[in-house]
């Protein structure tokens, strides 16, 4: 192979890695708390209030942080390009 050859299909390789600053190594999970209100729905039901938060691993601890419905599909996303960016062992 020529090395004009070898630089082309690294650039292709390039073109099909998702962008670094959008690749996002952690998992979005629900969590269904009760608020401890007496006459509130949650109390009567078994799920409680769902809400959306982003697990992620950093320093040594695992962080949770909540996550706005409106976020859902851009943090989805940058989870999945995370698994894409990931070479196959």
């Amino acid at each position: 192979m020529t090395t004009d050859t070898l630089k082309a299909r690294r650039q292709e390789l390039l073109n099909t890695m998702p962008d670094p600053a959008n690749v996002m190594r952690a998992s979005l999970i629900t969590r269904s708390i009760k608020c401890g209100k007496p006459n509130c729905r949650c109390a009567q039901w078994r799920g409680g209030h769902k809400s959306l938060y982003l697990s992620s691993y950093y320093n040594g601890k695992t962080r949770l942080d909540s996550v706005p419905k409106a976020y859902k599909d851009a943090v989805s996303q940058c989870i999945k390009d995370y698994e894409i960016s990931q070479p196959c062992l």
